[in-house]
């Protein structure tokens, strides 16, 4: 049962997501991306269950739709994951930008939530969650999150996209890009200040662990065309496991050789 608390930021969002897509149609674009984890606060890994597809939409003329998804799955035990915050980067490192300036205004919100093609009971509002996305700066580039270009369940744990559910944005493209530009983005980012575009998504997974929708969490970052899943610097513990490793291997070889010339 999905348990909510309307906010008046999000009671608009919803009625103007009703009157903007009643008759929308989601056609996918035939291209998706799995997501990788960032984080460790969770037992659990769900970033195989993971994805967002792009998409558009004959009645959102100049904007990318996007379809994130959670699949379904038996967790156990099942502190009922969700996903409860959603962050965009969009031209950090090549300043080349995407998508045209956030949030918009009222009466058009850049992007917008569709609840009329997302799953019953999810409820997301464009605005700044609180707290940014766990292991942001765990991953190689930093991930920087735009100004704006957030969305949230700003309601409380089970308003979020869980196990078997969808939600679905739309997101204003700047003159002149195509939904080509934004696959070559998410497929092989530009990350080194180069020319062309750059495009990741990060997710707030939360769960039943968590004091609040807000998190902490745990952050996911989206794979590449490749599938490669983001660089990561290791936690502290894991170089310290690997420095005591590399030294018990280094004490054995040395024994070994003593013994050969014994």
């Amino acid at each position: 049962m999905k348990r909510f608390i309307l906010t008046g930021t999000l009671i608009a969002s919803l009625l103007l997501g009703v009157v903007n897509c009643t008759q929308a149609t989601y056609v996918s674009y035939g291209s998706s991306w799995g997501f990788g984890r960032i984080s460790f606060n969770h037992a659990e890994d769900v970033g195989p269950l993971l994805r967002v597809e792009l998409g558009s939409d004959s009645d959102a003329v100049g904007y990318a739709a996007f379809r994130f998804e959670f699949a379904p799955a038996t967790i156990t035990p099942d502190t009922h994951p969700e996903i409860g915050a959603i962050y965009l980067e969009d031209g950090a490192y090549s300043q080349s930008q995407l998508f045209a300036s956030a949030p918009g205004t009222i009466n058009s919100p850049n992007p917008y939530f569709d609840p009329t093609q997302s799953s019953s009971g999810t409820l997301f509002a464009v605005g700044s969650p609180t707290g940014g996305l766990s292991g942001a700066d765990n991953v190689i580039p930093p991930f920087i999150a735009r100004g704006g270009f957030l969305a949230s369940n700003s309601t409380n744990l089970g308003a979020g996209i869980g196990s078997g559910e969808h939600a679905l944005f739309f997101v204003k493209l700047n003159p002149g890009v195509t939904l080509d530009d934004v696959k070559a983005a998410l497929d092989d980012p530009v990350l080194d200040g180069g020319a062309g575009f750059d495009l990741r998504f990060g997710l707030r997974v939360v769960n039943d662990t968590d004091p609040s929708c807000e998190g902490p969490g745990d952050g996911y970052i989206n794979l590449n065309g490749q599938g490669a899943a983001p660089s990561i610097i290791p936690e502290p513990a894991t170089v310290g496991m690997w420095a005591l490793g590399m030294a018990v291997m280094s004490c054995i070889a040395v024994l070994r050789r003593r013994r050969a010339h014994a």
